[in-house]
């Protein structure tokens, strides 16, 4: 669920509207560990000369800049993984690639019936893009799922794909444990309320899924976010539009990955030239947010700056000490965080690692992630 905060950074105060920052400060083992991303999520920024239109307007119109980059390190991570480490192996990238097409094609035309102890339905083409697409936010935790699903869907069985949106059956008791995680109400009251409501004619619909698509194959999907804004109430004007700048007393540490499905890390670098001073920390990791991959480098960085306000120097490149699908190398016999942990890290390195390992196998939940 998305966290959208007013925050104050050390002694510097920044106004931030809704989904400007998502910042999560977790104090694990006494290491404190920040979750920043740059979720500006396509906004307009006075000060950035920005041409396009999109968050603060409502419009969502440029977040998939990156997207195709975290499809692209599943085909990459597969293929160097093997059979053994991944269940969806092809010998290149492009062979990879080209199953994942002919498993689409096929369901796109006949869709995979699916009964589990829970539900039934259909596995259809809408529910496995829908499907892959969730995983984009959290590679680490779920392309081992995904890969082991698309094999069996290519066999004809859909089931771990399909259980992907699937949640238990409702009870009706005063002590009955709910799942919070898919309800998305509150999610879609920030979505159609962050910037200016936009109504769109059907005409106008078009046009948005067409821009989109020229940018991912995945704007099928993200089209439906504006969309589903079309009808929303209209909102009180005294919300926060901005200008999203600021000359804060102590400078500002933007994070970022470089392959976020959905918030681009060129929006850390544009929002980071509205604040003075302030500086942009990348992580070579795909996922959403630098917390979907697991770089002890990124989380020193952060713990300096909240501890001390050290900012990184210039171009810094935090990189991860694993892949989502570990190479051949190191899946024989062991898992990926093993074979990290088995290296030669220092104590304070390897209660870090453990923290940020712990943190990951807790997916990101994608706003898509109803199945919408």
């Amino acid at each position: 669920m998305i966290l959208q905060v007013v925050i104050a950074v050390l002694t510097g105060f920044i106004r931030i509207g809704l989904s400007a920052l998502y910042l999560m400060v977790l104090w694990i083992r006494r290491t404190i560990l920040l979750v920043c991303t740059p979720a500006l999520r396509s906004q307009l920024n006075h000060s950035l000369q920005t041409a396009d239109v999109s968050r603060l307007l409502g419009h969502w119109s440029n977040n998939l800049l990156d997207t195709d980059k975290v499809l692209q390190s599943f085909f990459n991570g597969c293929a160097a993984a093997g059979p053994d480490g991944c269940a969806f192996y092809a010998a290149t990238p492009e062979a990879v690639a080209q199953k994942l097409d002919d498993v689409i094609a096929a369901i796109k035309l006949n869709p995979v019936p699916v009964r589990t102890g829970v539900s039934y339905g259909l596995l259809d083409y809408k529910r496995l893009l829908n499907a892959i697409f969730r995983t984009f936010y959290s590679p680490y935790a779920t392309f081992p799922t995904l890969a082991q699903g698309l094999a069996d869907l290519a066999e004809g069985n859909g089931t771990v794909l399909y259980q992907m949106f699937e949640s238990p059956f409702f009870e009706c008791a005063c002590n009955a444990t709910v799942d919070t995680t898919l309800i998305s109400d509150g999610q879609d009251a920030v979505m159609c309320t962050d910037g200016n409501l936009n109504r769109l004619t059907v005409q106008e619909s078009r046009e948005h899924y067409e821009n989109l698509l020229k940018t991912s194959r995945w704007g099928e999907l993200w089209a439906g976010i504006r969309v589903r804004c079309a009808n929303w109430p209209e909102q009180p004007k005294r919300h926060f539009q901005g200008p999203f700048v600021g000359n804060t007393s102590h400078p500002v540490l933007w994070v970022g990955n470089t392959a976020d499905p959905v918030t681009p890390l060129a929006f850390a670098h544009k929002m980071a030239k509205g604040f003075p001073g302030s500086a942009v920390l990348t992580q070579d990791s795909p996922g959403h947010c630098s917390i979907s991959g697991p770089s002890i480098c990124t989380q020193k960085y952060i713990r300096s700056y909240f501890l001390n306000g050290t900012l990184p120097p210039p171009g810094v490149v935090c990189p991860a000490v694993s892949e989502p699908l570990p190479p051949r190398s190191r899946n024989q016999g062991q898992d990926d965080a093993q074979a990290v942990l088995a290296r030669d890290l220092t104590e304070e390195d390897a209660s870090i690692l453990n923290a940020v390992q712990e943190l990951i196998r807790s997916p990101i939940v994608s706003p898509l992630g109803r199945g919408f």
